[in-house]
């Protein structure tokens, strides 16, 4: 049950490598489509995911008013979610930093050089040299703010990664042949019933996080645990104008949550 995350910047040809490997493997490739019906299996409106995908916070802040971490905390629910069913491979949408600290979970980067992503990019699109050389700067520095805000990880970081695939020195099918392999390593397919329960928890306390932002007047007065499966814990102080029932009843209609352990107290008013 392998789990493998995919990472690269555009015009590298990481989408059909990663599409390719779910096909040798059997496993299912979460993309941009594949994310979305998840998210709405989850009922999470799909047009929140596309906006947490790549952009810094400065482009966010100006959507509905509503604050980045909203969006990233989507994300991170439905990406957490998806892994939980303990094998697929995972195209972009932070996965590669969610799962950092999971053993069994192969970090892969695609590379390939300026020259040769702006080739791809000017056959694809039709964009001439200059405008498809401007895409691949303006990518890789949205990629790198989004990742260093949501995440605070450097991109570039190659310790974040198991595997550097170069594609133009090695080709996609070696690419492929090669990933396959990995993947089909002991460490790689040792995802446990610990790891998965592990994941549950994550992607359960995450979901909850992100329903509690929504939902609350004072989000960050909020600590969330999950102890076992499908038990939530809420602690914090919540804010007099707001009902701690109508909270307490978003928290309990997420998905999977069976027992609320409410610590919420209310928060003093002080004298002006």
């Amino acid at each position: 049950m392998p789990l493998i995350t995919v990472t690269s910047g555009i015009g590298c040809g990481a989408s059909s490598i990663a599409a390719d490997v779910s096909r040798r493997l059997g496993i299912p490739l979460f993309d941009d489509t594949r994310l979305r019906e998840r998210a709405r299996t989850m009922g999470i409106d799909a047009r929140e995911l596309e906006v947490a995908d790549s952009r810094v916070p400065g482009f966010w802040s100006r959507l509905l008013d509503l604050k980045p971490r909203f969006y990233t905390e989507f994300l991170e629910s439905v990406v957490l979610d998806a892994a939980s069913d303990g094998e697929g491979v995972f195209l972009g949408h932070g996965a590669t930093f969610l799962l950092q600290d999971f053993d069994c979970a192969l970090q892969l980067r695609i590379y390939s050089k300026p020259s040769e992503r702006i080739r791809r990019i000017m056959g694809e699109s039709g964009l001439g040299y200059e405008g498809a050389k401007a895409a691949v700067e303006r990518s890789d520095g949205d990629r790198k703010g989004f990742v260093a805000y949501a995440f605070h990880r450097d991109w570039d970081d190659l310790s974040l990664y198991d595997l550097v695939i170069n594609r133009d020195q090695m080709g996609e099918e070696a690419a492929v042949e090669i990933i396959v392999h990995g993947a089909n390593t002991a460490g790689v397919r040792a995802c446990g019933l610990k790891s998965l329960e592990a994941l549950d928890r994550l992607s359960l306390q995450s979901q909850v996080k992100a329903v509690i932002r929504k939902t609350s007047l004072k989000p960050e007065g909020f600590h969330v645990a999950v102890p076992e499966p499908g038990v939530v814990r809420v602690s914090g102080e919540i804010n007099p104008l707001e009902s701690k029932e109508r909270l307490l009843g978003a928290i309990r209609s997420v998905p999977g949550v069976k027992t609320v352990e409410s610590l919420i107290r209310g928060e003093k008013l002080h004298d002006i």
